[in-house]
């Protein structure tokens, strides 16, 4: 993943094209900011490439994972892995931002981390941008929907099965429920069929 990450993600080829098709569109590549000050009513952004005006900015500045910051998370940061405490990269691939996601199962739920009892985390599914690093690159994403939603309902399904096993099997070994009684096929037999109840 670390080489995903370092190249980023581009924009759709629609995306750009629904803004290059406007005239007064403009992209600066290899022109990082290194100042800003407002001018009047203005901005003025300064760049090795000079400089330009602004008339108001939108910025994304990307984003942390960090679990204890989100209120409905916080209450089990303490417990859930992280990578940087399942795995162990090769010297020179250390990468802290990959570090702190989430160490997710194979059915995007969380994991203990290691000594914790804390076994109640796999039925805390994680399926958004987080699961990233367990599940690849956009898991949890609209372009991961047709492969992902599917295997986060196989686990959640597959999890209540096992919750629920013990009365599941006590039902199919002792419950005797008659489905057909023999009036639904009453005259329906071939002569000399015999019993149709075995067929």
């Amino acid at each position: 993943m670390a080489p995903i990450f370092a190249r980023g993600s581009a924009p759709t080829a629609f995306t750009v094209a629904r803004c290059t098709r406007h005239a007064n569109f403009h992209l600066h590549l290899g022109a990082p900011w290194v100042d800003l000050e407002p001018r009047g009513d203005a901005l003025q952004i300064t760049t090795p490439k000079g400089r330009a005006a602004a008339d108001f900015i939108i910025l994304g500045t990307g984003f942390e994972m960090v679990l204890d910051q989100r209120p409905e998370l916080g209450a089990i940061a303490a417990e859930a892995a992280l990578w940087a405490d399942r795995y162990q990269p090769p010297p020179g691939q250390e990468s802290a931002m990959l570090a702190s996601y989430p160490y997710l199962d194979d059915g995007f739920a969380f994991v203990p981390k290691p000594g914790s009892q804390a076994s109640w985390l796999r039925h805390v599914h994680c399926y958004n941008f987080a699961a990233t690093v367990s599940h690849g690159v956009n898991a949890g994403g609209n372009s991961s929907m047709n492969h992902g939603v599917p295997r986060l309902v196989q686990a959640i399904t597959r999890d209540f099965l096992r919750a629920d096993l013990a009365f599941h099997a006590e039902r199919i070994a002792h419950d005797q429920l008659t489905e057909l009684d023999g009036t639904e096929y009453h005259g329906s037999e071939l002569p000399g069929a015999g019993d149709a109840t075995a067929i």
